[in-house]
């Protein structure tokens, strides 16, 4: 159970050194912070030279951390801590996005949605973490159930663990391997397969697991 030391202490940690990808693009614009990764400037050189630097390793591993632990979080959340990860989807730090909108995907709700929409449309750095704002955005607007067995995440139509009906899965902090149909938690109906790139390498039909035939 989350206490409010806890809340604090969180908090406190995406706070350290943060800054939204907006204001990040904007310090590289008018030269007043250095872009990294740069083949001029090494992860081992930039706590040196910039150690207030977001993304200094020591900075933005206290941030990551504390994402993960929400991301570990499978419990309804107090608004208050839903705020807090509300305002840090927008880290310049695509670890701290992946894992904050990953978590979101157990414990967002409706007040979540336009987040999830407005991290969707300005992601340009990372698939993983538009992966994991896409499973977060379609659970909490389908009102699917979601878990994880196996290291992969699933969303869909089901009760108690077991899909029946449409879903989606991925692979724990990674890619969408699947969209369509389910079975007993089986790929069954319509559906295709996806690569850690996003393409699609089948789209047919699945009878218990099993692809049938490659459709157009």
């Amino acid at each position: 159970m989350l206490t409010i030391d806890m809340i604090n202490q969180i908090s406190e940690a995406l706070d350290f050194n943060f800054m939204t990808v907006a204001d990040y693009k904007k310090g590289i614009e008018k030269s007043e912070i250095p872009l990294f990764p740069s083949e001029d400037l090494m992860d081992i050189d930039l706590a040196g030279q910039y150690p207030s630097h977001p993304l200094a390793h020591p900075n933005r591993r206290i941030r990551i951390e504390a994402a993960d632990r929400l991301r570990n979080m499978h419990c309804e959340l107090p608004s208050e801590v839903l705020d807090i990860i509300h305002k840090h989807l927008f880290d310049c730090s695509p670890a701290v996005r992946q894992s904050l909108a990953g978590g979101l995907i157990f414990t967002g709700n409706r007040s979540s949605l336009p987040f999830l929409r407005d991290l969707l449309e300005e992601e340009t750095e990372s698939y993983f973490v538009k992966c994991a704002a896409s499973m977060a955005l379609k659970r909490i607007h389908n009102n699917w159930l979601s878990f994880k067995k196996d290291f992969k995440i699933y969303i869909g139509d089901g009760i108690e663990q077991v899909l029946n009906g449409q879903g989606i899965v991925c692979y724990e902090l990674g890619f969408i391997i699947y969209e369509g149909g389910f079975r007993n938690n089986l790929y069954h109906g319509r559906g295709r397969l996806l690569d850690s790139s996003g393409e699609v390498i089948y789209k047919g039909d699945f009878i218990n697991g099993e692809r049938l035939r490659t459709r157009c």
